[in-house]
């Protein structure tokens, strides 16, 4: 019964994986299209981030990598340095925290994919009104390693955190 139990949660895990990469590539085929791309989210606020994509193995960049920022409708390349050029993105505050401590920033999503690389997905990933943002770095790892597709969340900022702590601290 064990050894079922274990088979059975390897084939959901497979299939887990198998269907995250099929709305991964039908999201990048969907920004892909020849049509005129339309900001998802408007903002009269804006940054720029830059992100760097290397090989999580090596470190060496990956050119020719797909960026895409599903707030904005695009998708990017990188160059030979493994960095897309400054991508302009909305800064829609989270507002969700507002009632308890606002934020003062915008949280954006990356998706990278590389051939031969499983994708990347980054979320949350913060961006300041009228900043420029050089990076994150995303790793990325071959499909033939071990490592699963990444989904990865970016904390808030320090001094953020620490002033939400403050706040409600009882001592």
């Amino acid at each position: 019964m064990q050894g079922e139990n274990k088979r059975g949660m390897a084939i959901l895990s497979l299939m887990t994986g198998i269907l995250f990469l099929a709305s991964s590539f039908l999201l990048f085929l969907s920004m892909s299209s020849k049509e005129e791309e339309k900001p998802v989210l408007n903002s009269s606020a804006s940054a720029a981030i830059s992100p760097l994509l290397l090989d999580g193995e090596t470190n060496r960049p990956l050119e020719n990598a797909v960026v895409v920022i599903p707030e904005t409708g695009k998708s990017y390349k990188t160059d030979a340095s493994g960095r897309a050029a400054d991508i302009k993105v909305p800064v829609v505050p989270d507002s969700r925290f507002d009632a308890v401590y606002k934020k003062t920033w915008g949280e954006i999503t990356i998706i990278a994919y590389k051939e031969g690389y499983k994708p990347y997905l980054l979320l949350y990933t913060n961006v300041f009104s009228g900043e420029k943002r050089e990076g994150p770095t995303l790793y990325m790892y071959r499909e033939d390693s071990s490592a699963e597709p990444f989904a990865i969340i970016e904390s808030p900022s320090r001094f953020w955190m620490q002033s939400l702590i403050e706040k409600y601290n009882p001592y």
